[in-house]
């Protein structure tokens, strides 16, 4: 009878082994940065809708996360990480956009952004959120990032549709960013007729 409960003891040790070491491997794929991104079709609406995350918050009530437009084009990611939209819909302040920004590059100094300027748009609201330094080469540059966020009026987004919206970061160096029109009609689909 001591035998038997030896080898039970034994598959049950071996098999949770087994699932620490599966659950650790999943874990590492999860968190390692890959090149594998998401196949999007960014002419379709109905494709970059596919793509688009759901989430309930706590204080901003639903929240609708854009793809990344990184990713659509690879020149940006000289100077950006991140560029998302999100909308947000709640019972006070209703339907709000948000494009959210990680400024990602290698300088000499900051650029401090500071502010944002449309030529079609008015209805913009620039907040600084984060500023940090991470790798420094022999006091040469540094790799510098500046987070964001742009709040962008319902009918910026509206009058957008059609065209694409251009956006300059204003700091010590101009950045531009383009918000293409499909882009912004895959998010203005996600909003529920009432």
């Amino acid at each position: 009878m001591k035998t038997f409960f030896q080898i039970v003891a034994f598959f049950i040790i071996s098999s949770m082994q087994s699932w620490a070491e599966t659950t650790e491997k999943i874990i590492e794929k999860n968190n390692t940065y890959s090149n594998d991104q998401p196949s999007i079709n960014w002419s379709s609406p109905d494709d970059i809708k596919n793509h688009m995350v759901y989430k309930l918050m706590p204080v901003k009530g639903e929240a609708t996360f854009a793809p990344n437009l990184v990713l659509l084009d690879p020149a940006l990611s000289k100077n950006f990480s991140e560029i998302y939209l999100v909308r947000t819909e709640n019972f006070e302040e209703g339907e709000v956009f948000t494009l959210y920004v990680t400024a990602l590059y290698h300088d000499i100094k900051w650029r401090n952004y500071t502010s944002v300027t449309s030529p079609r748009a008015d209805d913009l609201f620039f907040t600084s959120i984060t500023k940090k330094v991470h790798d420094c080469d022999k006091n040469i540059s540094c790799q510098y990032e500046e987070k964001m966020s742009i709040e962008i009026g319902f009918i910026e987004i509206i009058d957008s549709l059609t065209t694409n919206l251009e956006l300059n970061i204003i700091g010590d160096k101009t950045q531009e960013i383009t918000l293409p029109s499909n882009y912004l009609l895959a998010m203005m689909r996600t909003i529920k007729s009432e």
